[in-house]
């Protein structure tokens, strides 16, 4: 859980789309699907501004999250493709 003073620092949800230029839906769409990174404080949602950094803007406006360094997940059905082909 952040400090006091670091949520102090956080952006909302408008002033973050402000920020990237987009609509506040799209910056909540984002925060829904994990891609941007938020608090909430009852229901206001707060951004940090190093969540906002994170983000990668494409030269045609779109908004892409900066690359992960994770393993990406295998393709639905995977996970049992592989079970049947363990010894």
């Amino acid at each position: 859980m952040p400090d006091a003073i670091e949520i102090d620092r956080c952006l909302s949800v408008p002033a973050a789309a402000e920020f990237l230029d987009v609509h506040p839906k799209t910056v909540r769409s984002l925060v829904e699907r994990g891609e941007l990174a938020a608090y909430r404080v009852g229901r206001v949602i707060k951004i940090p501004p190093s969540a906002i950094d994170a983000l990668r803007v494409e030269p045609n406006g779109s908004i892409e999250p900066a690359p992960s360094r994770r393993r990406p997940r295998p393709a639905r059905g995977e996970f049992a493709r592989l079970a049947r082909e363990l010894p």
